[in-house]
């Protein structure tokens, strides 16, 4: 019954549009040509770390999966959500391959443990 509480600096954004892409594109001094037809939608994390905001782009399973943790929502029930969410099949294995790719991040303020209720 583990749940987290992200920090404030964490911020999640989806578009059906490549937004990361066409901001990256803006930044170069030549403008490239992007053809936003076949790039794909936007699921991104974006954070601080000291003054840079790092833009992260995610998978749509990683993107709500960690929704749901921001929402409070305890891993088992962030991870059926996510899973729900994407249509995917997935295996139960990749939520700690998962986890443990977001823990490595600055983005996780402290954890909380619900003691279970009895029944």
């Amino acid at each position: 019954e583990v749940s987290f509480v992200t920090q404030p600096n964490v911020y999640l954004f989806h578009s059906k549009f490549p937004a990361l892409e066409i901001w990256q594109a803006n930044l170069e001094k030549e403008v490239p040509e992007l053809d936003i037809s076949i790039l794909p939608a936007t699921f991104l994390m974006l954070y601080r770390v000291n003054h840079d905001v790092i833009p992260m782009q995610l998978s749509p399973l990683a993107y709500y999966f960690l929704l749901a943790l921001t929402q409070g929502k305890t891993i088992q029930v962030a991870w059926q959500q996510a899973r729900v969410a994407c249509g995917e099949q997935t295996n139960e294995e990749e939520v700690s391959d998962l986890l443990a790719f977001l823990i490595q991040k600055p983005i996780f303020q402290s954890l909380k443990i619900t003691p279970e209720e009895a029944p």
